[in-house]
Formats: structure tokens, C-alpha cells, sequence
């Protein structure tokens, strides 16, 4: 899924277009925190082949941040950061938690078509390469889970969290599950997350029994 994206670029194409060395590129991938039983590690995980598939491309592993994205929830303790990403991961890379209400970590990225003011994770927002990660499932106000979601509220601040969890939005009878069209809640993480200019995305699909039935990569909308 990685070496042959369901739709747009891939990591290569992505990498050979920054019009820098690879050597030089600062790459943020975003993960979800405990509360998303996302298969980040082990032999089935989604991570290892993608810091594999990066350094590959000539990327540090010193240049690679892998920030999680709480939204409103409390940081990762050091045990869950290894539950959910593995203790060589852990140890060899830089993983930080968002905090949503920390303006020293926060920069403005304008605002959204609803007037949103947003501010994002400085460290993603200032990376050269962007990378999304997920579970996609129904969702019982933005449609569905993953993508976009990873972004907003992943990464913003409280103010935008606020909004997009606002009567104003949950009230919408599009606000609901598998409703994408004319759903406000959908409209402004994904606003958000293209403005943010998320390069690339991963996202699995799980049956009820948390086994991987699905893993597609690609351009964030289309994925």
C-alpha cells in the first residue's frame, strides 16, 4: 500500500519534489493515542514499513518526529507510547504528545471557509513532510473516523476542538454516521487538514474483533 498508493504521489514522488536532499527533510508523522486500537507495531503494524520505507528514501532517523495526537485527551504515558508504537520505536525516535491548550507549541494557519481561527502543532506544521495516520471507522458525528480526523482535533488547538464539537455542528442532521456531503463536521477537518498540506496518509479498516480487514494510502482525501 505504501510503494503503490490507492491514489496520488508516492513517498518518492513526494520526497523528489520538496526541492531539498532527503538527508536535510524533517518528517512529522501523526499517530493516535491510546484510546484507537490503530495496529501501529508488531509484524502486522503499519509503522515499521514506513520508517523503513523512509529511511529508505534517504530520510535520518534523527530527522523523523513522530507526534501523537490527543486532541483533548491527557499526554501518553511512557508505557502506553510503547503499547501502542513498540519499544524500538520508542527508543529510537523522537515521539511527543500535542497538547491542545500549550500556545508555546502552537502557530496560526489562518482560518477555515466557517471562520474557524486555527492553530496547529507548531512541530507538524513546520515539518517538511507530512504524514497522516489511522483507523477509519463510522463515526457518529463526522461520518467516519481516520484521515482528516487525524488533524482536527488530532493536533489543534482547544478553541478549533471546541468548534468542531459545537451544538452548532452536532446539531446538523448530515452531523452523523457514513454522511460525508453537507456534514459540518467533516467539511472543517478536512479544510483543516488540507490547509495544513498533509503529503501523505495511512489509514486500516478493522472488524470487530480488531483484526486488519483493510490498509490504504495515498492522498489524504481520496484515502
Amino acid at each position: 500500500a505504501i510503494d503503490q498508493p490507492c491514489a496520488g504521489p508516492t513517498l518518492e514522488e513526494i520526497v523528489r519534489g520538496k526541492g531539498k536532499d532527503a538527508e536535510r527533510l524533517i518528517v512529522a508523522i501523526t499517530v493516535s493515542d491510546i484510546t484507537r486500537p490503530v495496529p501501529y507495531q508488531g509484524k502486522a503494524g503499519i509503522l515499521p514499513p514506513l520508517l523503513k520505507k523512509l529511511q529508505a528514501l534517504g530520510i535520518p532517523r534523527q530527522n523523523i518526529r513522530i507526534i501523537v495526537g490527543t486532541g483533548t485527551h491527557r499526554a501518553s504515558t511512557s508505557r502506553e507510547k510503547i503499547e501502542m508504537l513498540g519499544k524500538e520505536v520508542v527508543s529510537s525516535y523522537k515521539v511527543l504528545d500535542h497538547d491542545c491548550e500549550n500556545e508555546s507549541i502552537l502557530v496560526s494557519v489562518g482560518q477555515t471557509p466557517t471562520g474557524t481561527k486555527v492553530y496547529l502543532n507548531r512541530l507538524f506544521h513546520e515539518a517538511d513532510l507530512k504524514i497522516a495516520t489511522g483507523l477509519t471507522e463510522s463515526h457518529f458525528m463526522a461520518g467516519a473516523s481516520g484521515g482528516r480526523k487525524a488533524v482536527c482535533p488530532g493536533l489543534v488547538d482547544l478553541r478549533t476542538i471546541q468548534k468542531f464539537h459545537s451544538p452548532e455542528f452536532l446539531e446538523s442532521p448530515c452531523a452523523t454516521n457514513l454522511v460525508f456531503a453537507g456534514n459540518p463536521c467533516h467539511e472543517e477537518a478536512l479544510a483543516v487538514a488540507k490547509s495544513v498540506g498533509v503529503d501523505f496518509a495511512i489509514t486500516v479498516t478493522l472488524d470487530k474483533d480488531m483484526r486488519m480487514t483493510g490498509l490504504f494510502a495515498g492522498d489524504l482525501e481520496k484515502v
